[in-house]
């Protein structure tokens, strides 16, 4: 769930190390925020370029960590049972927590990183599905986590966010000439891969008479009539409507 930031400045290419805070000062979030990217950046980028992009590496300590057991399909779904452990997908450390093994279910990927994709009632003999772990980065709000995040003595509302390395498991359908090493290209997700949105302002309306006033569409005031809704799936199940307005 995205944060309530002053502002956010990419700051990864102008060669800064950390953030030094002076006595006496007023400490801001940007402060927070940079020192949290320029931390975030010198980790991935020192990560992809000694241990490499696109490759899930396991450390010799914990040579079966996400080692894919078995995959059945049970109702409709495919399951996957998987050692626990940590690991590094593609410069980002994740850990999949649990005593030996864990049980996850795998979805397909969809368009436009495969198209059309694979489906569960097509799976029979010689049909095979590569096993994708998909990560990335989110914000993780306190209103996702309160038991953790939210400090009952302020009487409930959120404070600082978090850092999160989200994860899932993902399949891939393989055509008769495809395996693990030969798919890296088609499991990039580019921007330019994505759809587009077209806005048009409506033809604006207006009163008759010797003074029309405009009743509605055209130009209204852009700056103060945006709202941001996002919806949050939090740990009782029940989605949380979050919303602000620019």
């Amino acid at each position: 769930m995205k944060g309530d930031f002053s502002r956010w400045d990419k700051i990864q290419e102008q060669n800064l190390n950390g953030v030094l805070h002076q006595q006496g000062r007023v400490l801001l979030d940007r402060d927070w925020n940079d020192q949290t990217q320029l931390t975030i950046n010198w980790q991935d980028s020192a990560a992809k370029q000694i241990i490499g992009a696109n490759v899930a590496a396991i450390s010799t300590q914990e040579p079966n960590a996400f080692k894919v057991i078995r995959a059945t399909v049970n109702e409709g779904k495919v399951k996957l049972k998987i050692h626990s452990g940590q690991g590094w997908a593609d410069g980002l450390a994740v850990t999949l927590p649990g005593e030996l093994t864990v049980t996850r279910t795998a979805t397909y990927l969809e368009p436009p990183i495969q198209d059309p994709s694979g489906k569960v009632s097509d799976i029979n003999n010689g049909i095979r599905d590569a096993v994708i772990l998909e990560v990335w980065r989110e914000e993780l709000n306190g209103f996702q986590m309160p038991e953790t995040l939210i400090e009952p003595a302020l009487g409930g509302p959120d404070t600082t966010e978090r850092v999160l390395t989200s994860m899932r498991f993902r399949l891939f359908r393989l055509a008769t000439d495809e395996d693990c090493h030969n798919i890296t290209d088609k499991l990039k997700d580019g921007v330019n891969k994505k759809g587009k949105l077209t806005v048009s302002l409506q033809d604006p309306t207006a009163t008759g008479g010797d003074c029309p006033v405009v009743e509605g569409g055209g130009y209204t005031g852009f700056e103060h009539q945006l709202y941001r809704i996002e919806i949050a799936q939090v740990k009782d199940n029940v989605p949380m409507f979050k919303w602000s307005q620019f």
